[in-house]
């Protein structure tokens, strides 16, 4: 029979352990030592004594009975922890706030329109205006639009009035005339209700009024084609027989009339004449201002014959 070899490992010696833990023990205590010496190396602020842990611990305590003096009533209440216990307990400890937010709460009771929204953030400022002011009551808003009917239907009549009967044959106008004549004959009316002309020479004291901002030679040329059209229509009313003496001054346009009178210089107060720039008073003005009654001169009329 062959030997089995034996595998098991050879025995250690009985000093190896000991050794090793010695060997750790000097490592260690030599990597202290080089630690506590590096540390020596910087400066570190001095730690404090330990007799500042009791002083807090007195302070505490004296804190303690001056509350339980004040409340001594609530002492039950109250329950302070141990100076000697390290951990706090878990009624010391503060719990945290806890907030809830409930979406339900924050609505309000009226509910939110569109309308006044929208009317809000308009550029508008007259729908504002309009949301803010309260509602007029029922009896003032028929008041309001019975005043409002009233309004319309005199505005309708006036304008009836005006066109019917101020103004002359409003329904004559052609079409084919043009906006620019019908105003000024509209215009021209409006100048004779206001004697600012003459009756029937409103259109025609209008037209000289803006034909005075052209040049010279240009209102010439149109005062010569306006005597022209006179004297044609007065020609087709003498041919026709509808001309009369009486009605001459119909065919005169407005600037062919007689001679004007020359005005004096001056204001015209009544009572004498500006000549030479002074004021001539005659013997009569002189006596009006006396008070006598001035002398006509001799009467003169026929005797009565015996």
């Amino acid at each position: 029979m062959s030997k089995r070899r034996s595998t098991a490992p050879p025995a250690l010696p009985r000093d190896a352990r000991p050794v090793d833990d010695e060997e750790r023990d000097k490592l260690l205590s030599m990597l202290n030592s080089h630690g506590q010496s590096f540390l020596g190396s910087f400066e570190l602020p001095a730690g404090k004594p330990a007799a500042s842990k009791s002083s807090k611990r007195k302070r505490r305590l004296q804190e303690s009975q001056e509350t339980d003096i004040m409340k001594p009533d609530d002492k039950l209440e109250v329950q302070e922890p141990k100076a000697s216990s390290s951990v706090p307990s878990a009624s010391t400890s503060k719990t945290p706030d806890v907030v809830v937010f409930d979406a339900r709460a924050s609505t309000s009771s009226q509910p939110l329109v569109r309308g006044k929204g929208k009317g809000f953030m308009s550029s508008k400022i007259r729908h504002v205006q309009s949301e803010s002011q309260p509602k007029p009551s029922p009896e003032e808003g028929d008041a309001e639009s019975d005043q409002d009917i009233s309004n319309a239907k005199n505005d309708k009549l006036l304008h009836e009035l005006v066109h019917s009967q101020l103004l002359s044959n409003p329904h004559v106008f052609d079409a084919k005339q043009g906006s620019a004549k019908r105003s000024r004959t509209v215009v021209g009316r409006l100048l004779e209700l206001a004697d600012d002309a003459k009756i029937g020479r409103g259109a025609e004291a209008l037209k000289a009024k803006e034909n005075s901002h052209h040049a010279k030679r240009v209102r010439l040329g149109l005062m010569d084609k306006a005597k022209q059209r006179e004297a044609k229509a007065l020609e087709e009313a003498k041919t026709l027989g509808n001309y009369h003496p009486s009605i001459k001054k119909n065919f005169d346009t407005l600037g062919s009339g007689g001679a004007k009178r020359r005005r004096e210089r001056g204001l015209a107060l009544g009572i004498g004449k500006f000549r030479n720039g002074a004021l001539t008073l005659s013997k009569n003005d002189i006596k009006s201002v006396e008070g006598a009654v001035p002398s006509t001169g001799p009467r003169k009329g026929k005797g009565r014959r015996h």
